[in-house]
């Protein structure tokens, strides 16, 4: 007659297994969700709203405090912009933001709405919007940023 294998052990005989009354499930072990926390937390990024001015809205012209926009536009198109959208702007996040409004780009071969936010005030500067400038029967899309008064 041929005996069956023993099993192997898993748990120490006699020891209780940790197990949810409810379901009888085990429990998660608190090292466990450490690890899947330490796992997880590392690709958070935490950017404080509102420090200096969001991307594609006059960053990086001309060092720290940004300079007039650049003259080059940014594209020429045959197809003139639609009429600009009507946003509906969002309560002010901060004391002082300045709303820094919508407007069509260029991307993919295509007019494209990209809305606007609210970005921190910059002592000195006032915000120019992007704006679609005609130039013999094409369109120039010239860039927005910060400029002294």
């Amino acid at each position: 007659m041929r005996t069956r294998p023993t099993p192997p052990i898993l748990h120490r005989p006699g020891a209780r297994r940790a197990e949810s009354p409810t379901t009888g499930r085990p429990h998660w072990q608190p090292w466990a969700l450490l690890v899947m926390a330490g796992l997880c937390l590392p690709g958070c990024v935490v950017a404080p709203y509102g420090h200096g001015p969001a991307p594609g809205y006059g960053a990086g012209y001309g060092g720290t405090y940004g300079g007039p926009p650049p003259e080059a536009p940014l594209a020429v198109v045959e197809a003139p912009p639609p009429a600009p959208l009507v946003e509906v702007i969002p309560v002010m996040p901060f004391a002082g933001a300045v709303w820094v409004g919508g407007y069509w780009g260029w991307v993919g071969g295509r007019h494209t709405w990209i809305a606007g936010n609210w970005v921190a005030p910059r002592p000195g500067y006032g915000w120019q919007p992007h704006r679609w400038v005609p130039v013999q029967g094409r369109w120039h899309l010239m860039a927005g940023g910060w400029v002294r008064h």
